[in-house]
């Protein structure tokens, strides 16, 4: 069964396309990489998969259901999504429990139907996240790291079908940029779920994804195999320049030639 299924799926604002014409399908237990540079479209085609952005064109499935303003938060109860960028929209003064608890029902309040069990749950993610200590912290008291960890935690509130991750290590530090990879990588392991992982660094990339989309422009560059996109000839010709890949346990390097520098000279 596809999870995701797009057609001509188009987004505008004024007289730009911040996502234009993208037909693709996302299968049960496959796991992609959106790739591509700052302001191409990752984080307006996962907000809008995710049903919280709307789209002018096109057609969205998820999970076999035409996503639709009627039904998106019922349908994102399924899926767990994670944005800073969204995010910090959303949450100020909330609580790190209630925004964990706030997931249950798809959007970003805690309501009355809130269970004992669904206490206990939401706890015990806080707990193995390591942020048990900020359950009653505000949003905006929280740093980054804290704050990435708070959203995947409430991502999983739900046993999700979906993981949709929108840049997930921006403005981590190294310590808090392992922990979530490893604990990316124990999720793909131990559960049914697709993950979705936005990015434009190669090095966020671990062996489990087997799907690549490349976006450019907000639109589909290439899509396929991650070992077929991420090669030399595609590559070169996606980013305009000389490219160097390799493949080492699973894992993709890329570097980009040293031909990127100023065009002038700025020193006195």
């Amino acid at each position: 069964m596809n999870l995701i299924e797009t057609k001509a799926l188009s987004h505008k604002q004024g007289s730009k396309f911040l996502l234009k014409n993208i037909n693709w399908e996302v299968k049960e237990n496959e796991h992609w990489i959106v790739f591509g540079a700052n302001g191409c479209g990752k984080t307006t085609l996962l907000g809008t998969i995710a049903g919280y952005r709307h789209y002018n064109k096109g057609e969205v499935k998820l999970f076999g259901e035409v996503l639709s303003r009627e039904n998106a938060v019922l349908l994102r109860q399924k899926i767990g999504f994670v944005s800073a960028s969204y995010m910090d929209r959303c949450f100020r003064h909330e609580s790190g429990l209630d925004i964990v608890l706030s997931a249950k029902f798809g959007g970003f309040g805690r309501r009355l139907a809130i269970t004992d069990h669904d206490v206990k749950r939401a706890m015990q993610l806080l707990d193995a996240f390591g942020i048990v200590e900020k359950a009653n912290y505000p949003y905006d008291m929280l740093s980054q790291g804290q704050r990435q960890r708070l959203l995947l935690a409430r991502a999983l509130m739900v046993s999700p079908k979906l993981l949709l991750l929108d840049e997930p290590l921006n403005g981590l530090d190294v310590i808090a940029r392992n922990f979530f990879l490893n604990t990316l990588q124990e999720i793909a392991d131990t559960q049914n779920v697709s993950i979705i992982y936005v990015t434009h660094q190669t090095e966020e990339i671990l062996p489990f994804y087997t799907k690549a989309m490349l976006l450019k422009n907000g639109a589909i560059y290439a899509q396929g195999d991650l070992e077929k996109i991420f090669s030399v000839e595609i590559m070169n010709e996606f980013f305009g320049y000389s490219t160097n890949i390799h493949w080492h346990e699973g894992r993709v390097q890329l570097a980009i030639s040293s031909e990127l520098r100023l065009s002038k000279t700025i020193w006195a």
